[in-house]
C-alpha cells in the first residue's frame, strides 16, 4: 500500500494531523528533524523517518513510495518557498500524486507572498493539490502566549481587528479529510471559525473561565519585535511575524467562511469551547 507522510509531525499542526489520521488509516509516516524529539511526543503508530529542509538531501528516502504529501513550512520561515518548492521538485522526482500544502488565508491575494509561492509551484508541478489555508490558530493563545496570558496580559500590535480563530483540530480534521479522500483534489480551503474576535474580547473571554484579570495591550509595532528578537527570534523572523499582525490590525481576519464546515460535515469549535477545554494553560 502507498504511505501518507507527514511534515513537521512534532509541530501544533502536524502532530494532530498524524494522530487524527493514524486512527483513521494505516501507512502513515511522521517525517521529522529530530527523531528523538518525535518519539517523545504522542504520534499514534506513525513510523518516523527523517526530513530536513536544511539537508534537501533527507527528502529522498523519506519520499520513497509515498502516495500523498502533507507540506507544513518551518516555523516563522520569512522564506518558506525556499524550503518547500525543492520539496515539491523532490516530491515530483518520486511520483508523489498529492499534495496537501498547509498554507494561511489570504495568501493568494498577492503572487509575491512566499506561500504563495509555494502554491504557484504546485500547481505547475502538475501535482494534484489541495490548499488548506486556515486563519490564525486559536492554539497560539496557549502555545507562545500562555505563560504572558497566566500573568495576566496579551501584547499584540493587532488594534481593534477582529479575527475569526480557527481550532487546530479543525485544520487538522481538513487536512486528514483531503488526503484520504479525493473529493478534495485540487481544490482550496479558505478555514475559518465561527467567532469573529478582536483580542480585547478573546482576553475577557479567557479572563472569565479563568477567573482572574486578563488584558489586551495594543502595543507599537517597533516593542512587538524588539519583545520578539528578546525572545530569541532571528531579526528577519520578528519582522515577517509584525507583517503579519497588519491584515489583522486592518480588519481582513474577521471574515467567516463555510468551507471547514462543508469538508468536515459539522461547524468549527467554538472559541467558547477551546477556552474551556484550555482552562488549565492559563491557571
Amino acid at each position: 500500500m502507498k504511505k501518507i507522510l507527514i511534515t513537521g509531525a512534532t509541530g501544533t499542526v502536524g502532530s494532530e494531523v498524524v494522530r487524527q489520521l493514524t486512527s483513521k488509516t494505516e501507512n502513515v509516516r511522521a517525517a521529522v528533524r529530530n527523531p528523538e524529539k518525535a518519539r517523545e511526543i504522542n504520534l499514534g503508530n506513525a513510523k518516523i523517518v527523517h526530513w530536513d529542509y536544511d539537508k534537501p538531501a533527507s527528502f529522498e528516502n523519506a519520499l520513497e513510495n509515498t502516495e500523498r504529501l502533507m507540506l507544513i513550512a518551518p516555523s516563522g520561515s520569512p522564506n518558506s518557498h525556499q524550503y518547500l518548492n525543492p520539496a515539491v521538485d523532490a516530491a515530483k522526482r518520486a511520483g508523489v500524486k498529492h499534495i496537501v500544502l498547509l498554507s494561511a488565508m489570504g495568501v493568494d491575494s498577492n503572487d509575491e507572498i512566499p506561500l504563495r509561492k509555494v502554491e504557484l509551484h504546485i500547481q505547475s508541478s502538475g501535482i494534484d493539490y489541495t490548499f488548506v489555508r486556515p486563519n490564525w490558530f486559536m492554539q497560539n493563545f496557549v502555545t507562545w502566549m500562555g505563560q504572558s496570558i497566566k500573568e495576566g496580559g496579551i501584547y499584540l500590535p493587532a488594534g481593534t481587528g477582529k479575527t475569526t480563530f480557527i481550532d487546530v483540530k479543525d485544520v487538522a480534521g481538513v487536512i486528514v479529510e483531503a488526503l484520504t479522500d479525493n473529493r478534495h483534489l485540487n481544490k482550496e480551503y479558505n478555514i475559518t471559525g465561527v467567532d469573529s474576535l478582536d483580542h480585547g474580547e478573546v482576553a475577557q473571554k479567557i479572563s472569565g473561565v479563568i477567573g482572574k484579570p486578563v488584558a489586551y495591550n495594543d502595543i507599537p509595532e517597533a516593542d512587538f519585535k524588539s519583545a520578539l528578537m528578546g525572545f530569541g527570534y532571528p531579526e528577519d523572523a520578528a519582522d515577517f511575524m509584525v507583517m503579519l499582525y497588519g491584515p489583522v490590525k486592518a480588519g481582513y481576519t474577521g471574515v467567516t467562511t463555510p468551507d471547514a464546515e462543508s469538508v468536515l460535515g459539522r461547524a468549527p469549535h467554538s472559541f467558547d469551547t477551546f477556552v474551556d477545554e484550555n482552562k488549565a494553560a492559563w491557571e
